[in-house]
């Protein structure tokens, strides 16, 4: 199976394809789970049904393997989404982050000495 990387992705639509990345966000409405993986080229969309929702212990900032087709639907980012077929966690987060590293404006709410205490991770996120 090909590893398609998402900037790729619309040339893909109908075909069973493989993304690993990490996991930007979760959002999980009833019986689905939206996935955002985020790779070296951007972010994509993934969905997940039924099991797969409760089975994959996913978090932000895991690694991911996922396999599925891809399926156009102009409300997902970039025009496509992955209806995930299986899941494989490759990496946990290795604990609970201490602020939210992919949404950068709720850094603002963040106390200054926990900023500082971890500025190196936060350097190596924002650039």
């Amino acid at each position: 199976m090909k590893r398609v990387l998402a900037s790729e992705m619309k040339q893909f639509v109908g075909q069973m394809v493989n993304i690993q990345g990490w996991v930007h966000r979760c959002r999980t409405l009833g019986q689905l789970m939206f996935v955002i993986v985020r790779d070296r080229t951007g972010l994509m969309q993934t969905v997940l049904e039924g099991d797969l929702t409760t089975k994959s212990e996913l978090s932000n900032e895991c690694v991911v393997s996922m396999n599925g087709y891809v399926h156009a639907d102009e409300r997902a980012m970039g025009g496509v989404e992955l209806r995930v077929a299986e899941v494989e966690v490759l990496g946990h987060a290795e604990r609970i982050l201490p602020f939210e590293v992919n949404a950068p404006k709720s850094l603002a709410k963040e106390r200054l000495d926990t900023l500082l205490e971890h500025r190196a991770q936060l350097q190596a996120i924002l650039g």
